[in-house]
């Protein structure tokens, strides 16, 4: 059979379209660059190449970072921190002005405001991210499934919320607010290893400004005392957005010159950047009974007002503490699992409001200070060595002081 040239003509741009589209599909491209949108998707569906998979975007929720793997097809991702009971504010920054993106649908423009009526894993939002014709739909769980699961009956008649901490065996730890109901209103994700995990979660409310405050500890695991509940990091201090403010760590003083990390067990908000603190220092001291130097860890008191430390109380100024200790009083630090001998321990920190001096528990101790504000000087103990002589020993728990 012969072909004229008009019928070759005709069927030529066809067999050239017929081409190209086998060439799309075997260097694995979508039909979508037809429409400006250059896309390559892996052999497995998973993962996706495109305008947006190279891009400098960064985005945050409420001052964190929501770290989105844009490579992948189908991104779901879980905000470090979310409320439901304030407004949630979204970032993000990208050298690329061609950049748009959507919540739910609706265009934004950076900072924007966002809204969340319920924190739970079921519950997602749609966030999108488009150039051009390329785009990625990223489900934003309203709730990480890393949040440990809890059962809540009732309901409490008391006034106000509740606020705690909770870990997981998977890495994850969290500090939460909840209603009378058990519904959570607030939640934000640490990690929970060997270094510790975000707890100590407070609300202060002074002069009818309301602000939040947590212990997050340092990521470094040398930072802390294995196994003995002592963390050291900072405090972050919220204000009634749950938006960082500040992180408070212990200031250079004279028995800490560098400054330092505080622990996690107390920290007492007094007024406006006026506060409590407690901490440690590593020291050498001289043991009458071991005829040596040995090291321990003192434990250290700092109130810091206005950046300036107006009071501090160090254990190690009372040589006696050393000898009333009743735990971790290795002063031969032949225990390398301790590298200096933790013999006092704070545990807990109030301040009298009959006279304004301070009320600590110490748990290595296995008593209760009273310690003047201005001096240092301990005016009484409750417990201790000399009062247990004989007695079956149980350890001093956190101690605060009961309205009357």
């Amino acid at each position: 059979m012969k072909f004229d040239r008009s019928f070759w003509l005709r069927i030529l741009p066809w067999g050239l379209f017929g081409a190209a589209l086998i060439f799309l599909a075997v260097q694995g491209f979508s039909p979508e660059e037809a429409a400006g949108c250059a896309v390559s998707i892996s052999a497995d569906g998973t993962h996706i190449g495109d305008l947006l998979t190279t891009s400098d975007l960064e985005i945050q929720i409420n001052g964190l970072p929501l770290n989105v793997d844009l490579s992948e097809t189908a991104p779901l991702v879980a905000p470090l921190s979310l409320s439901r009971e304030t407004t949630n504010i979204l970032t993000w920054t990208s050298s690329d002005r061609n950049l748009q993106i959507s919540w739910n649908g609706q265009k934004l423009t950076s900072p924007a405001a966002i809204e969340v009526e319920t924190l739970s894993p079921q519950q997602s939002s749609v966030l999108t991210i488009r150039k051009g014709d390329c785009q990625r739909h990223v489900t934003v769980q309203l709730l990480p499934d890393s949040f440990p699961t809890v059962q809540f009956t009732g309901h409490s008649p008391s006034g106000g919320d509740f606020y705690g901490d909770l870990m997981n065996d998977d890495g994850d730890s969290y500090i939460f607010k909840m209603d009378n109901d058990g519904q959570l209103l607030y939640y934000y994700r640490g990690f929970y290893n060997k270094s510790g995990s975000v707890m100590n979660f407070q609300k202060h409310e002074l002069d009818g400004v309301v602000t939040y405050s947590f212990f997050e500890p340092s990521a470094d695991i040398s930072d802390h005392l294995l196994y003995m509940g002592v963390q050291y990091g900072h405090i972050n201090l919220l204000d009634d957005q749950y938006q960082l403010i500040q992180q408070i760590e212990l200031l250079p003083s004279e028995h800490l010159p560098a400054g330092g990390m505080c622990e996690n067990h107390e920290f007492l908000m007094l007024g406006e950047n006026h506060y409590l603190l407690t901490g440690s220092v590593d020291q050498n001291l001289w043991v009458s009974s071991e005829q040596r130097y040995v090291r321990v860890k003192a434990a250290l008191i700092q109130e810091i007002l206005n950046d300036e430390v107006i009071f501090e109380w160090c254990s190690s100024d009372h040589p006696a503490l050393l000898r009333q200790s009743v735990e971790n009083n290795d002063y031969t630090n032949t225990n390398d699992t301790y590298y200096a001998a933790d013999y006092a321990h704070i545990n807990s920190l109030c301040v009298d409001p009959n006279d304004g001096n301070l009320i600590a528990s110490f748990r290595n101790l296995d008593a209760v200070l009273k310690i003047d504000r201005q001096s240092g000087q301990i005016l009484w103990t409750l417990g201790g060595w000399v009062m247990i002589s004989g007695w079956r020993k149980s350890s001093f728990s956190p101690v605060s002081i009961m309205p009357s």
